[in-house]
């Protein structure tokens, strides 16, 4: 048996993020993590800025971090990024 060593849950999450000069495609993600694919190459250490779209915070409003890459898996043409993050920033483009 597989013994977990994530400390959070971890939920699906199928959307398109900013990955440093490019984009990617999350798989899943916790408080302090995500799992996406990039057509970039990272390698464990790099620091990577990452900018998450928040469709029902309305037009314009994103989490943005930095995140450490823990693992590279490569999955065919993509690779799979396993990073780190905190903390993050909530940022809207109109006043509430």
């Amino acid at each position: 048996m597989i013994q977990e060593r994530r400390r959070m849950p971890r939920y699906r999450l199928d959307a398109t993020i900013a990955v440093a000069d490019g984009t990617g495609r999350t798989i899943d993600l916790s408080s302090n993590s995500v799992y996406f694919e990039s057509l970039q190459s990272f390698k464990p250490g790099d620091e990577v800025p990452l900018v998450f779209p928040l469709a029902t915070g309305g037009n314009g409003a994103q989490v943005q971090c930095t995140a450490r890459v823990v693992r590279v898996d490569p999955r065919g043409d993509v690779f799979g990024v396993a990073a780190t993050y905190e903390p993050v920033v909530f940022t809207m483009s109109g006043a509430l």
